[in-house]
């Protein structure tokens, strides 16, 4: 596992929020979702930065996200563009 500090972008938001580390099996890249459960409702984010520390000393990797929406609105998305691909 590899751990990472998130740092999210929320729509109602004006600054970045540390959302503190979390544990990935693979460290996410640009341009891939982070999916989270946030008192109870799934979110989707995408991942817009990841920043590497320059020394071995720092405290890990960070990662900034922006939130897309709520998962389940994406996998309809989703679903919908897949029917209308055929």
């Amino acid at each position: 596992m590899v751990s990472a500090i998130l740092i999210v972008k929320n729509p109602d938001s004006t600054s970045w929020e540390p959302m503190g580390t979390h544990e990935f099996t693979v460290l996410p890249r640009v341009g891939v979702h982070i999916s989270l459960d946030i008192n109870g409702d799934g979110y989707l984010y995408g991942v817009v930065g990841v920043h590497h520390p320059g020394e071995p000393a720092d405290s890990g990797v960070d990662i900034y996200a922006v939130r897309l929406g709520m998962v389940s609105d994406e996998v309809l998305r989703l679903f919908r563009e897949s029917v209308t691909a055929r």
